[in-house]
């Protein structure tokens, strides 16, 4: 998606209220239909290009005790290290929805992907679906 179309795309999300409305709410809950608000978790399945970033910024223990032993230190002393398992594309993460563009069950969100590891991932514009880079409601207990 181009820098263009995701513009217009989060200029008509801004047109539509954020929060829904209670009759919204009630009908949604009467149709068995979710509608995505503000600090809700969702299960996000990432895709390749996302796995190869998440994967590029880590490092493990090993790594940063060559580099903090080398002369000279080729890591600075108390620096945060992103580290965690290795991720790949198809892999489901819980996402915490942070901004919500629209009132209804197809409104795209915003989110903070918590991975396998010590650091999260920025997700924007995702929709509702089960494909790569879609969220999913998950399944009731």
């Amino acid at each position: 998606m181009g820098y263009e179309e995701l513009e217009a795309m989060h200029k008509k999300h801004r047109e539509q209220p954020a929060v829904p409305s209670a009759q919204q709410r009630e009908t949604a809950h009467k149709e068995n239909k979710m509608i995505p608000t503000i600090g809700r978790i969702v299960h996000y399945k990432i895709n390749q290009d996302q796995a190869h970033q998440i994967n590029r910024r880590r490092t493990d223990g090993a790594s940063i005790a060559s580099r903090m032993k080398a002369e000279p230190p080729q890591w600075p002393g108390g620096a945060q290290a992103h580290v965690g398992n290795n991720a790949q594309a198809g892999d489901v993460f819980p996402m915490l929805i942070t901004k919500v563009w629209g009132s209804n069950e197809t409104s795209a969100v915003n989110g903070q992907l918590f991975l396998d590891g010590n650091d999260v991932l920025w997700i924007t514009s995702a929709t509702a679906g089960d494909q790569e880079c879609q969220f999913a409601w998950p399944q009731r207990a």
